[in-house]
């Protein structure tokens, strides 16, 4: 039987695809604004913002192995409203436009904070790539070798080639 993404996780995975794009934008935006030597911090934070939106686009999409490695707390729910959490503070201006941008990003984060209890496992991406793809891997040989020793078979690791040499 295939496995299917329940809906509340699509809508959960587009919500974070359209943030991210918001978020790209907005720096690109604050980028644009930031004219005057004096308004460096706005152009940083802008670069950051893009780059960061881009990035949480394309992980949003597609499991990467090394974001994994490095960057564990972006494959689960609650890690990814802690991103948009942070984010949402650092939008907090004097302008009426980003505050409400940094309100969505805060309300956002605390919902995806809170999937995180309907859903602990962590994300699916767009791609379809789960985090326990290794672990299905792994219990399907196990299945085999569980099935392959009960008909009194001897069985083999399928990288056991039988030598012994490295």
């Amino acid at each position: 039987m295939a496995w299917e993404r329940p809906s509340t996780q699509k809508v959960l995975n587009v919500w974070g695809a359209l943030l991210s794009i918001l978020m790209a934008l907005s720096g690109c935006l604050l980028c644009s604004t930031a004219l005057r030597v004096s308004e460096a911090r706005e152009f940083m934070i802008g670069i950051y913002m893009a780059g960061f939106g881009v990035f949480s686009f394309v992980i949003e999409c597609r499991r990467f192995e090394g974001v994994v490695r490095w960057m564990p707390f972006l494959d689960t729910y609650f890690g990814k409203g802690a991103f948009f959490v942070f984010w949402g503070f650092l939008l907090f201006d004097d302008d009426v436009g980003w505050q409400i941008l940094a309100v969505i990003y805060l309300a956002s984060g605390l919902i995806l904070m809170g999937a995180h209890l309907a859903y602990p496992t962590g994300v699916v991406h767009f791609s379809g790539d789960d985090k326990f793809a290794d672990t299905k891997a792994a219990e399907a040989i196990s299945n085999y070798e569980r099935d392959a020793s009960s008909q009194g078979s001897s069985v083999r690791h399928p990288n056991d080639h039988g030598d012994d040499t490295l």
